[in-house]
Formats: C-alpha cells, structure tokens, sequence
C-alpha cells in the first residue's frame, strides 16, 4: 500500500512539472525566436527482491516505485517569418544561431534577431548583449577604403568574429579613375547619320584655336614631305612643304600672309577658306601640290574666285572619311550602297570607258581574273585617287556626297555604269550618258554612315566630375567576307571643353570571322595605326586613363551583331566622388553592404552564423540565449555537450541557410498543442491524486484493523 502511495505521488509531481514546462511554453508563445520544450516521462528505477510474483530472468521480482520528468528537450524545428520595420531585425530560415556576446566577452547564441544600435553604432539586443560577426575592417576614422579584401568573408575560425559596429557617419574617400574597361555591341546598320555630320563629333567642334594649332595630320591625309601650292592669276605661288615649312593652319596662314598680297587663309568652323584680298577676280590653280593633300582638302582647280569674296575647302574631316569603304556607306541615309567584291564601277568620258572593281586595295582574283591593284578599290580614297587620274576628272568627296566635276576647259559627254545596275540606281548616279559643261559636275546622293557614342563619367584624385566621350564610325565592310572596321575617337572633357586640346584616333577591327576585334592607335606624326591593347588618354595632374574597347575586364567581349543595337553590353570602371553613407543592407548570405550618395556600395562585413553537433547540450539562460553545457568524461575532462560551435558557411564562403533583413522569426510553440498538453497534464495529474487518496484510505483502513 505504501507503495502505490509514493508511485502516485511521483507521478503527481512529474505530471504538475510538466504542467509547468507547458505552461511556459504557451507563455512564451510570442517571444521572438523562443523554441518550446517537449516533455518526456521515465520511470524510477525498479528493485528486484526474491519473494514470489511476477518473476524476472533472475528469478527474482521486479517492483516499479512511480515515475519522474525527463530532461527536457528543446524543439529547434523551424517556425514562420514575419516582416518589420526595424533595419536591423534579423531572421534564420534554416539550421544556426546568431551569436552574441556580453560586455566580458561571454558567447551565447539565439534565434532572436531584434536587433538595434545602441550610442557607439554597436548592433545590440534587448539584453545589452552585441551581435558578433565578420568586420573587414574597411572602415577607419569612419572614412571607408575600397579595394581591401573580401576573403575573411569565408574564414571558417570563430575567432575572427568580432562585435559588429556601423557608424553613422561614414564617408567614403574618393579614388581616381584609372581603368576604363568596355565590351561594346557596334552594329553597323543602325544609328545612320550623314557622313560629315558623323565625323565632325570627332573634331574640336567650334575651338577655332585648337584647329589653327594642331598638326593638319590629325584632321587630313598628310604626311611629312607634302606639298601646297595655290596658284592664281596674278601671282604663281610659292611651294609650302609640310613638316618643314608649316604643321599646322596658323603656320600655314603666317607663311602665305608674308609671301603674298593676293589670297589669304583663315578657317572657320571645321573648314580652311581662301579669301581673295588683290581687289580683283582670280583663277585659282593647285598644280604642283600633292596629290594626298589635294584629294584631303578637296583643292579644285578652274575655279574663278570673285573680287573680295572666298572659298572654303574640304572640312577637317577628310582623313577618316576617306578611309570609310564603299560598304559602309548608305545612300540618303535610308539603305545600304551595297556592293559586292567583283563588282564594277564604270565612268565613260567622251566614249573612253574608264572602269574600276571593289575588292582589296592591293588587287585580287575573282573568277579567273586578276584585278590589278591601279584597278580595284575598297575605300573612297581608293576610289578618289584612281579614278581620278584614269579620267582626268575632278573628283571630291563634299557635303555628303561624291562629286564628278570636269575640269576640262570643253563639255564632256559622261556616263555611269555598273556590272551591278542598282548599284548606280543607289548611289544616285543618271545611268544615261549626259553632258557635262566646263567646271560642271554630277553628285551622288548623300552618304550615311552608322555611328554610336558612349559618354562616361572619370574622377580625378579629389573626386571632382570628368567625363570621356568616345564616337564610334563605321568604316568597314558589312556584306563581304572581308573584316569590319570602326573608327574611334577619344577625347576627356571638363563639361564641354576638352582638355589639354588633344583626341586619341584609332579603330576598332574585328577579325576576318567577325568574332573577335582588336584595337590600333593612330599615329599623326607617323600617319600610321599601331595594334594596341588599350587606348592611353592623358589626365592632367592625374595618373594616365586606360581605356579598353575589348572587353568589361573579365568575360564580356565587344561584338559586332545585327541584332543588338549599338550599346556597352558591360562594363568596368574603377574611379568615384567621394560619398556619404546613404544605406545598410545585409543579403541572404548574411553579409552586410552599404551604399553610398556616389552610387558606389561594398561589402563591410558578415553576420556571424553558427550551428551545432547537438543542440540539445545547450542550455536556456533566458532572455532568449542558450549557452554552452558541459559535461566530464571518465578521464575527467570537461567537454562541451553540445560539440562546440563552428561556422556554418562552407570553404567557399557559401550559406544554405537564408537570412532575412527586416524580418524576424516567431516562436515554434503551436498553440493548440499547448493547450492539448495543459489538459493532458491536469488529467494525468487529478489521476494520480486519485491513487493517492485511495492508498490513504486503505492504509487507514488497516490501522482500524488493529483497534
């Protein structure tokens, strides 16, 4: 009897502990990251005698004494997320625990992700205690420096978690642009713009003293050793050599104003004019100047310049238009020329067929038939300066279109034929033989040519604002199985002006496959181009620009496709303002960026996540916090029972849990269940006091046996 008393007994007191253990289960059931405790019942260990009864294997009897309340075990299982407003609310969605730590340096370990700064900028719960994680140590005397290193991100040593600390204030230094990597798309049927117009971006726009001064090589076809000569009716000129007599239009003007009183130079927008100053009307000859130099500047001889009135040569423009081939030109702006290699450009004059055929400047073989190189053209200078002297006419290349002009002193009957007959229809030639009067002439339509510009944004080592615009021009050929080729134009402005009064030329070429390109510079003093890596652009009282137009720096490549529009496809620019700290974010993976008023952001740190072998060898401290339990072997070592944290990111710094910013996770207690348990326990427990009574009775029924 006494027996069933204490075993009622034992079972009463486990079952009101249990009662307990859910009861702070459903109190806890809106506490942030709370995880509730299961309860578990053992029995007391029995004793064994050897009366008769039930017999055991020994043969003795086996007598259960009630039952006790297992240690608890925690439910780590996962529970719902649920959004706020606070920067700093932080959320698991996974295995781990944050980890904290007290004013002395003591770790504990929660899934309570309330997070705020406290008065240092240290990220802090509601217990004081601070949030631990990666600091990259980016930040000093609150001034951020980029380009440190990000591979602490992915050290695995719980030492090198620290308390988590983000300023206010923090600004970040400005940096000089160095690099500028580009991968481009040019597509050389979009974006059309008459001829001139496309090459007049290249040029100093409207500096008058930047074009008077720079050496003619930048603008024209000249080369050291040429020759200008203007002849007139009252004065035979003097020879004027360039590289030794003059470089530039300003030497040029200085040289004519002090050797003659009939012309004078002066040049307007783009454009050198010849003003007639003798009082009387004048015939105007170049006879004796260089063919290049005539064909660059467009000089027309027969032409009559009238008393105190002028003329104006080609723009300074010519040296690019004329390397532009006849296949990338378009007619009105609206389709292409379209030629093909073989094809044959005829001008017949006075019934003499004068004939010329596209393909390699140098010659070919198409069909059998070798092409002599005197024969075949690919560009319009090509085209300019061997048909010139197979006809005997003036041909210039002006105001957008080809001119054919005679320069004969009779009329000329002239005609236009083509082994492509819509070849003539597109360039807008009269296929009929017409005559054509003295210092008469016949044009083509206007030409088009594809464009694109990129302008980008530099800094210099205070952070002030520059910026690079780079024009593109399409020279190359579209149709042919021969390369593409782009002209570009670099220059760095200060808003509109351009510095140190200078432009990087060069080309963009892309191989035989049009799949891969390169880039060559132009070289003025040389009038060559050099296959280079990068383009260099001088930056005054700055480290030198380095502008790449192959590639973004990494994987992206320039490309030349008909199906994308002219754009950078990606890019790569180092360089910034200086910036204010505009934002906090912390990504998925944990790690915690800002960004900045400059647009730029970087990584600052990583939230520390940790995990254990078993979790249930942690222990509840309140406030949310479990800390490490620890137990002693046989050997007397103390170990702890949960297997010691470690950092759950992988060696490549990768995390499977997600963690959420602004959001919090909610406690796992299920209400329901908790309220089944409370019944539960009040039933286990009314029952156990029930044998409890009952045993009371028959005792005391046995004591008035003895009375």
């Amino acid at each position: 009897m006494q027996q069933s008393f204490y075993s009622a007994l034992s079972g009463a007191s486990s079952h009101q502990q249990g009662l307990e253990v859910w009861a702070n289960n459903l109190a806890n059931v809106n506490t942030i990251g709370y995880k509730y405790d299961s309860v578990e019942f053992q029995s007391l260990v029995s004793s064994q005698t050897k009366n008769p009864g039930y017999l055991n294997s020994n043969g003795g009897q086996s007598k259960a004494y009630g039952s006790k309340l297992a240690p608890n075990i925690t439910n780590f299982s996962q529970s719902s997320i649920v959004n706020t407003d606070n920067e700093f609310d932080l959320s698991l969605n996974g295995r781990g625990f944050f980890v904290v730590g007290d004013a002395y340096g003591n770790l504990r370990y929660t899934r309570d992700g309330s997070f705020t700064k406290d008065n240092s900028g240290y990220l802090t719960n509601s217990s004081g205690h601070f949030l631990y994680g990666v600091d990259l140590k980016k930040v000093e005397n609150n001034i951020l420096v980029p380009g440190k290193s990000n591979d602490d991100l992915k050290s695995s040593k719980l030492s090198n978690l620290s308390r988590i600390k983000i300023p206010d204030t923090i600004e970040y230094k400005p940096h000089q642009t160095e690099n500028i990597n580009m991968a481009l798309n040019l597509n050389a049927t979009k974006n059309i713009k008459n001829i001139n117009d496309a090459y007049n971006s290249m040029l100093y726009g409207k500096d008058v003293a930047i074009l008077t001064t720079n050496p003619l090589s930048e603008f024209i076809n000249i080369k050291k050793g040429d020759i200008l000569k203007i002849n007139t009716s009252k004065t035979k000129g003097a020879e004027y050599k360039y590289g030794t007599d003059f470089t530039n239009i300003k030497e040029l003007q200085q040289a004519i104003l002090r050797d003659r009183d009939d012309i004078r130079l002066e040049l307007g927008t783009n454009s050198i004019y010849i003003i007639n100053r003798s009082g009387e009307s004048l015939d105007i000859d170049y006879e004796g100047s260089s063919e290049s130099l005539k064909n660059a500047l467009s000089l027309h001889s027969g032409l009559v310049l009238g008393k105190d009135s002028q003329i104006s040569l080609a723009p300074l423009t010519q040296r690019q238009q004329y390397d532009t081939n006849f296949n990338a030109l378009y007619s009105k702006n609206e389709f292409p020329i379209y030629i093909k290699k073989g094809d044959e450009i005829s001008i017949s004059v006075d019934g003499k067929k004068h004939t010329m055929f596209y393909g390699p400047s140098d010659g070919f073989i198409i069909g059998g038939k070798t092409i002599a190189k005197e024969d075949s053209f690919q560009t319009i200078g090509d085209f300019i300066d061997k048909m010139e002297k197979k006809t005997n006419t003036e041909i210039y290349l002006e105001n957008n279109r080809l001119h054919f002009q005679n320069q004969s002193l009779s009329t000329q009957n002239i005609k236009f034929s083509s082994s492509n007959p819509q070849l003539i229809k597109n360039l807008g030639l009269p296929p009929e033989e017409h005559e054509l009067a003295s210092g008469g002439k016949t044009s083509t339509n206007k030409f088009g040519v594809s464009t694109y510009t990129k302008i980008v944004n530099v800094f210099d080592t205070t952070g002030k604002k520059f910026n690079v615009r780079t024009f593109f021009v399409s020279q190359g050929l579209i149709t042919t199985d021969s390369n593409e080729k782009w002209h570009t134009s670099i220059g760095l402005y200060d808003g509109e002006k351009l510095l140190l009064d200078k432009l990087s030329n060069g080309t963009i070429d892309f191989d035989d496959k049009n799949v891969e390109a390169h880039t060559k510079k132009f070289d003025a003093g040389n009038n060559s181009y050099t296959k280079i890596d990068a383009f260099t652009v001088e930056f005054p009282g700055n480290k030198d620009l380095s502008i790449n137009l192959l590639d973004d720096g990494e994987a992206a490549k320039t490309t030349n496709l008909k199906y994308i529009t002219s754009s950078v496809t990606k890019s790569n620019i180092d360089g910034n303002q200086e910036g204010k700290l505009a934002g906090v974010t912390i990504d998925d993976q944990g790690q915690i960026k800002m960004t900045f008023s400059n647009k730029r952001d970087d990584i600052y740190g990583r939230i520390g996540i940790v995990d254990f072998i078993n979790k249930n060898g942690l222990k509840k401290v309140g406030n949310n916090l479990f800390k490490e339990g620890y137990v002693v072997n046989k050997e007397g070592i103390t170990y702890p029972s949960s297997g010691g944290a470690h950092i759950i990111w992988d060696k490549d710094g990768l995390l499977s849990t997600s963690v959420g910013q602004k959001t919090l996770e909610t406690s796992n207690t299920d209400l329901t269940k908790g309220l089944t348990q409370l019944i539960v326990m009040q039933r286990s427990f009314s029952a156990n006091s029930k044998a409890i009574s009952t045993s009371d009775e028959m005792m005391q029924q046995a004591i008035n046996l003895k009375s």
